[in-house]
């Protein structure tokens, strides 16, 4: 078994925990729940990013991260979301090999008070991985499982910033991302 393998079950085991933690702490079953938009900017990682055209062939890259979700007042929810590799030159450089483009997704989210403005979260969820080499005439859709954790701190009602990573189980692609959330 890989190294990354065994991070990959430790991290779904954890994403479970929180998931199965907030389903056992509910008790507020009269409320409507909370939408939350997302966005943040993330440093991506992993084995289908395309190497850099300069420096010693990293696997890394920045990207953009959106998504929308739901959750109960009890901490259960979902989570639509994408990912996107912000490499724009990969667009117009055919690359040897297949890299990794973009993730759309959808996920069973958890979260854990730790204290008044502190949350733990948790995701596992399914989508689809984009992998392509520069141009459109070539593309392969991967299905990709998702697994999440963020530490969230919400100072006001209608604010919150979380340190959030995902991370694409089939493509080995690691998602780190400060996003901005609106709750509403």
């Amino acid at each position: 078994m890989t190294k990354s393998s065994q991070l990959a079950r430790l991290a779904a085991a954890a994403a479970a925990l929180v998931i199965a933690g907030s389903a056992a702490a509910q008790t507020e079953t009269s409320s409507h729940g909370t939408f939350t938009a997302e966005a943040g900017l993330s440093y991506l990682s992993g084995k289908t990013l395309a190497y850099r055209g300069y420096g010693g062939g990293d696997r890394d890259d920045r990207g953009l991260n959106l998504a929308f979700g739901w959750e109960h007042p009890g901490g259960i929810g979902v989570r639509v979301l994408t990912i996107g590799d912000l490499q724009f030159g990969n667009a117009f450089f055919r690359q040897s090999e297949r890299s990794f483009n973009n993730f759309y997704g959808v996920e069973a989210t958890g979260s854990l008070p730790l204290a008044s403005s502190l949350r733990l979260k948790g995701g596992l969820g399914i989508g689809t991985s984009r992998l392509d080499v520069g141009d459109d005439s070539d593309v392969r859709h991967e299905t990709d499982g998702v697994l999440s954790a963020g530490l969230q701190w919400r100072p006001w009602a209608h604010f919150a910033l979380e340190l959030h990573v995902d991370h694409l189980t089939r493509t080995g692609i690691t998602s780190t991302a400060l996003m901005a959330q609106v709750p509403f």
